[in-house]
C-alpha cells in the first residue's frame, strides 16, 4: 500500500502519524514528484545502462534558471513588461505562469504576449534538456507519458496493490495526471480531499482538481 501526498510536508506528516502508530513499520510514503523522478531516473539507468545526472530543480532553482534567461536572451517581450524582466517577483510569476501552461497546454489567449511566451518558454526547456534538469512539473508530465506507455521497463514496480492519496486538492494538474496513470497500475485507491483547506490555489489547485479525478 503507497501513500501519496502532493508536498514533502503532507507525505512528513503522514509517515510520522503512520510510525507514531506502529513504531516497527516503514511506511512507503511518498511526494507524487518523487514518484516522478524514481520512474524517469529508472527508466534512465536502463537505457544508459549506467548511472544518470538527472536533476530535480526546486523552485528558487527554477527562478533563478529563468532569471539567467531573461538576462540573457534576446526575447522581444512587450515594452510594458521591460522594467519589471529582472525582478524576483516576474521571475516568480513567470515561473507559477509555465507551470500551469505546461500542465493545461493553454497559451495566453493575446497573440501579442503568446509569442514571446512561447519562444522564452522553448528557451528554457531546450536549456534544462541539455543540463539534465527537470522542473517538478516538467518530470510529473514526463512520468506521466512513460508511464502510459509501453516502453516503461519497470512499471510492476509502481503498481502497488492499493493507494491512498492524500490531500488531493492540493494537487495540481500535472500531478493529477501522473496520480490518475498511477490509479490505473492498482486495484483499490482511497482520497480524501478537502477543497476547504487548499493552500495553493495560486497553481490552480482547490475544488476543481476533485472534480476532475471524479
Amino acid at each position: 500500500v503507497w501513500v501519496i501526498s502532493a508536498s514533502r510536508t503532507g507525505a512528513s506528516q503522514f509517515r510520522e502519524k503512520l510510525i507514531s502508530i506502529n513504531p516497527a513499520t516503514t511506511p512507503r510514503v511518498f511526494t507524487i514528484s518523487a514518484l516522478a523522478y524514481a520512474m524517469l531516473r529508472t527508466q534512465a539507468i536502463h537505457a544508459s545502462a549506467g548511472e544518470v545526472n538527472l536533476k530535480m530543480l526546486t523552485g528558487p532553482q527554477q527562478e533563478a534558471r529563468i532569471r539567467e534567461i531573461l538576462a540573457n536572451s534576446a526575447t522581444n517581450w512587450p515594452a510594458k513588461w521591460k522594467s519589471a524582466l529582472n525582478t524576483k517577483v516576474f521571475a516568480s510569476d513567470l515561473r507559477r505562469w509555465i507551470d500551469i501552461n505546461r500542465a493545461t497546454k493553454q497559451w495566453h489567449p493575446d497573440p501579442a504576449l503568446a509569442k514571446p511566451l512561447k519562444d522564452f518558454v522553448n528557451i528554457l526547456l531546450t536549456q534544462a534538456a541539455a543540463a539534465t534538469e527537470l522542473s517538478y512539473t516538467e518530470a510529473n508530465l514526463n512520468a506521466t507519458e512513460l508511464l502510459n506507455s509501453d516502453e516503461f521497463v519497470a512499471t510492476k514496480h509502481f503498481s502497488p496493490k492499493a493507494i491512498i492519496v492524500d490531500d488531493l486538492h492540493d494537487f495540481d494538474q500535472s500531478q493529477l495526471d501522473l496520480l490518475v496513470a498511477l490509479v490505473k497500475q492498482t486495484s483499490y485507491c482511497f482520497v480524501t480531499s478537502n477543497a476547504d483547506a487548499a493552500v495553493l490555489s495560486f497553481r490552480g489547485v482547490g475544488i476543481e482538481t476533485t472534480k476532475r479525478f471524479q
